[in-house]
């Protein structure tokens, strides 16, 4: 018996499969359990992982099959330990974001909120985001602190 059938043996077991007939294996028979269907499993995947890295060290670009009567090979992604260089996409911020507020620009958003204008409008003509002239309203009393924060996609 060679490592291949030994693995999928286990992986027939893990399953409630019978190997030998193909049956069904019931829940009250021994290989029937949970945990040994479970450990099966973990067996069946150790055993293929061994014998992938096996390969691996003879020919470290592919894993052939030992399967008999059938040939195939499966390249093997490279596991060079190689630095890449990940740049995260920074989110764009408005122009204003995160500066002090002044008298007239506070002015100039109270006389916006007053005459009706959107949180958003409103975010747009200050250069700032939709929290933070939500927060500026609240802090000034034209908004309740327990009004609720308007959903906008900025």
């Amino acid at each position: 018996m060679d490592a291949y059938e030994v693995i999928e043996v286990l992986k027939s077991l893990a399953k409630r499969i019978d190997p030998l007939t193909g049956a069904e294996i019931p829940l009250n028979h021994p290989y029937g359990n949970i945990k040994v269907m479970r450990a099966f499993n973990m067996a069946a995947s150790l055993l293929e992982q061994a014998y992938i890295n096996a390969d691996r060290k003879k020919e470290p670009d592919k894993w052939q099959s030992t399967r008999p009567g059938i040939s195939y090979e499966i390249p093997i992604p490279s596991t060079s330990k190689e630095k890449r260089e990940v740049k995260p996409v920074p989110k764009k911020k408005p122009a204003n974001a995160g500066k002090t507020w002044d008298r007239d620009e506070d002015d100039t958003l109270i006389q916006e909120y007053k005459d009706g204008n959107t949180i958003k409008q409103i975010a747009k003509n200050h250069e700032r985001t939709v929290v933070a002239i939500e927060s500026r309203l609240k802090r000034l009393g034209f908004m309740p602190p327990e009004y609720p924060h308007e959903e906008v996609s900025e």
